[in-house]
């Protein structure tokens, strides 16, 4: 009797190990093909990120590379317009409606596109495009006043006031931080 019930426990010890052993086999199987195609799966997202994010910072690259253009032709706008060149007559002409056109073509492209600056560059970009504005607002209108007034004194130091202050400034902030931004984005320096 002892004999049969040990052949018994030992026989269902065999086939409770060996059914055990098939289970954990099967089980392994399953979760490695379940984990070979999660990293596959997983993989395929990763590449459609990279792809994502290089083609977003080749835009932001693109978009900060237009927004120096135009903030240095903007600058040189201003400049000319600002110049002691010239006479008072001349700041309500031309060079005042082209330095207008290229501040707001300027400030258009920037607005379009500050979803990709950070807002710290964002704000000293609005600094500047009001720096530039209103230098060159406040000039044309002192011009206008002194063709009315027939008084040129006070336009006259206006615009000495803000070619000064526009040849020792010159915006070197927003232009450096721009350079470095797009530099950043190169890897020319790190972050």
């Amino acid at each position: 009797m002892i004999k049969e019930i040990l052949i018994f426990v030992s026989g269902s010890s065999i086939l409770i190990g060996a059914i055990s052993w098939l289970f954990k086999t099967l089980l392994k199987q399953l979760l490695d093909k379940d984990i070979e195609k999660y990293k596959h799966e997983l993989k395929e997202v990763l590449i459609k990120r990279e792809i994502t994010y290089k083609n977003l910072q080749e835009k932001r690259i693109e978009i900060i590379a237009q927004i120096y253009s135009l903030l240095v032709e903007s600058i040189y706008s201003v400049e000319k317009y600002c110049s002691p060149i010239g006479n008072l007559d001349n700041k309500t002409g031309e060079i005042y409606k082209d330095a207008i056109r290229v501040l707001v073509n300027f400030f258009k492209y920037f607005d379009k596109n500050r979803i990709y600056l950070s807002e710290e560059l964002c704000l000293i970009i609005d600094t500047a495009i009001k720096e530039l504005r209103n230098a060159t607002e406040d000039i044309y209108s002192n011009a206008q006043i002194a063709k009315i007034t027939n008084d040129n004194l006070e336009a006259t130091k206006v615009w000495m006031d803000h070619w000064t202050n526009f040849k020792n400034k010159q915006n070197p902030s927003v232009r450096t931080e721009l350079e470095n931004e797009i530099r950043k984005l190169i890897g020319v320096i790190e972050s």
